[in-house]
Protein backbone atom coordinates (compact mmCIF):
# COMPACT_ATOMS: atom_id res chain seq x y z
CA UNK A 1 0.00 0.00 0.00
CA UNK A 2 1.01 3.35 -1.11
CA UNK A 3 -0.09 7.26 0.82
CA UNK A 4 0.99 10.12 -0.92
CA UNK A 5 -0.12 13.15 1.83
CA UNK A 6 0.17 17.01 0.23
CA UNK A 7 -0.85 20.27 2.79
CA UNK A 8 -2.31 17.66 5.09
CA UNK A 9 -1.87 19.15 9.10
CA UNK A 10 2.01 19.66 9.44
CA UNK A 11 2.91 17.57 6.07
CA UNK A 12 3.60 19.54 3.53
CA UNK A 13 3.87 16.57 0.96
CA UNK A 14 4.70 12.64 1.51
CA UNK A 15 4.84 9.89 0.09
CA UNK A 16 4.94 6.27 1.80
CA UNK A 17 5.21 2.84 0.66
CA UNK A 18 3.72 0.28 3.38
CA UNK A 19 5.28 -3.55 2.55
CA UNK A 20 3.90 -6.77 3.86
CA UNK A 21 4.91 -7.59 7.46
CA UNK A 22 5.16 -4.63 9.86
CA UNK A 23 5.79 -1.25 9.65
CA UNK A 24 7.38 0.84 12.44
CA UNK A 25 6.91 4.69 11.97
CA UNK A 26 9.54 6.81 13.91
CA UNK A 27 10.23 10.70 14.26
CA UNK A 28 10.34 13.48 16.61
CA UNK A 29 7.34 15.05 18.04
CA UNK A 30 5.60 17.36 15.50
CA UNK A 31 7.13 15.37 12.42
CA UNK A 32 3.62 14.04 11.19
CA UNK A 33 3.56 10.21 12.96
CA UNK A 34 0.01 11.12 13.74
CA UNK A 35 -1.18 13.03 11.13
CA UNK A 36 -0.31 9.95 8.40
CA UNK A 37 -2.06 7.76 10.35
CA UNK A 38 -5.24 9.48 11.32
CA UNK A 39 -5.09 10.43 7.32
CA UNK A 40 -5.19 6.64 6.44
CA UNK A 41 -8.15 6.48 8.91
CA UNK A 42 -10.35 9.32 7.52
CA UNK A 43 -10.06 7.84 4.57
CA UNK A 44 -12.02 4.88 5.75
CA UNK A 45 -14.53 6.78 7.48
CA UNK A 46 -14.83 10.24 5.59
CA UNK A 47 -13.93 11.69 8.92
CA UNK A 48 -12.05 14.73 6.82
CA UNK A 49 -13.01 18.83 7.78
CA UNK A 50 -11.28 21.85 7.17
CA UNK A 51 -9.42 21.84 10.03
CA UNK A 52 -7.06 19.04 7.96
CA UNK A 53 -5.60 21.71 5.48
CA UNK A 54 -2.39 22.59 6.58
CA UNK A 55 -2.09 26.09 7.83
CA UNK A 56 -2.28 29.13 5.00
CA UNK A 57 -2.82 26.52 2.16
CA UNK A 58 -6.50 26.23 0.66
CA UNK A 59 -6.44 22.48 -0.70
CA UNK A 60 -5.32 19.38 0.58
CA UNK A 61 -4.79 16.14 -1.14
CA UNK A 62 -4.58 12.35 0.23
CA UNK A 63 -4.03 9.34 -2.49
CA UNK A 64 -3.78 5.78 -1.54
CA UNK A 65 -3.15 2.82 -3.33
CA UNK A 66 -3.56 -0.64 -2.64
CA UNK A 67 -2.77 -3.12 -5.22
CA UNK A 68 -2.92 -0.41 -8.11
CA UNK A 69 -6.75 0.29 -7.19
CA UNK A 70 -6.28 4.26 -6.15
CA UNK A 71 -8.41 6.03 -3.93
CA UNK A 72 -8.28 10.05 -4.04
CA UNK A 73 -9.64 12.86 -1.59
CA UNK A 74 -8.99 16.10 -2.04
CA UNK A 75 -10.95 19.63 0.13
CA UNK A 76 -10.61 22.86 -0.67
CA UNK A 77 -11.62 25.64 0.98
CA UNK A 78 -12.50 28.90 -0.15
CA UNK A 79 -10.75 32.13 0.86
CA UNK A 80 -12.11 35.80 0.84
CA UNK A 81 -12.37 37.14 -2.70
CA UNK A 82 -12.94 33.46 -4.13
CA UNK A 83 -16.11 32.93 -6.05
Amino acid sequence: MKVRLNNVGVIKECEVEFNQGVTIIIGSSGSGKSTLMRSIYNMATNGFNDCDISFGKNTMKVFIDCDGNTVEYIRSIKTKGDR
